[in-house]
């Protein structure tokens, strides 16, 4: 495993890292993977991610920067949940399951590409609802391997962290709070689906704390999509990614006829 770091990030933290990731790809099985810990302007709006090079080998890059970082890497078990929600995005990636998604998801959004003027407004859409389907299974694997407590760690550390104030409620702001609260439903929903149903709820009070300006609102996403989402199948059925897909444009039309 090849790990590197920006210099002004201290070598502790790298050994921290490089330690329990070592442990969680021998859990899962996961081969190498590079680890990066960086101060860097073109990731500065990403916390954690995982990408892959042109040779399809992944890197795990944490932007050393990022409030949700420090507040993980002060907490064990915190690090220890995300670096297996990062592994297991690469186990999922090697196996067929992403490449079924996607498909399914595309179908699920050309059928409504009629409704939109904007080609760029759906592209943005597909790309969230692959994100969080992709997260949902990936959450829901770690669960089913008794890796609960670890997830629900890292989720309360980084979802604690509050977004930048808004000074004006647009279309804008609609937009980027349908994407934000949609893209945490992988943090809760899993919990419910797994039987660990208080978990669950833990992590949506966080969530309506962090958004606590459209409380209504937010729990309208939540409670719209947990009805969606609470029996999938994973990956889903092209049924039920279409019945998804016309679920999350009538929530995205509602928000959007509230900023009007």
């Amino acid at each position: 495993m090849e790990a590197f770091k920006s210099e002004k990030v201290p070598e502790e933290d790298l050994k921290k890292v490089k330690k329990i990731e070592r442990k969680v790809r021998r859990e899962l099985g996961v081969k190498e993977v590079r680890l990066l810990l960086a101060i860097s302007d073109e990731f500065k709006e990403t916390a954690i991610q995982t990408l892959f090079n042109e040779e399809e080998e992944p890197l795990i890059m944490f932007n050393y920067e990022s409030d949700i970082v420090q507040r993980v890497l002060k907490d064990g078990t915190a690090l220890e949940g995300i670096l297996l929600h990062e592994n297991m995005h690469i186990l999922q990636e090697e196996s067929e399951k992403y490449v079924e998604l996607i498909e399914k998801i595309k179908k699920s959004a050309n059928k409504h590409k009629n409704e939109f003027r904007e080609k760029k407004k759906l592209q943005e859409l597909l790309q969230t609802v692959v994100m969080v389907l992709k997260d949902l299974m990936v959450n829901d694997e770690l669960l089913k391997k008794g890796e609960g407590k670890k997830l629900l760690k890292y989720y309360e550390n980084s979802i604690r962290i509050k977004p930048k104030t808004r000074t004006e409620i647009d279309v804008d702001y609609w937009n980027d709070l349908f994407v934000a609260v949609i893209s945490l439903v992988p943090a809760w929903i899993p919990f419910y689906r797994n039987n660990m149903r208080k978990e669950g709820a833990n992590i949506r009070n966080l969530i309506h704390d962090k958004y606590s300006e459209v409380p209504i609102k937010v729990s309208q996403i939540g409670n719209q999509l947990m009805d969606e989402l609470m029996e999938m199948h994973m990956p889903p059925e092209q049924e039920e990614a279409d019945e998804l897909f016309d679920e999350l444009i009538s929530l995205h039309d509602e928000l959007s006829d509230t900023s009007k």
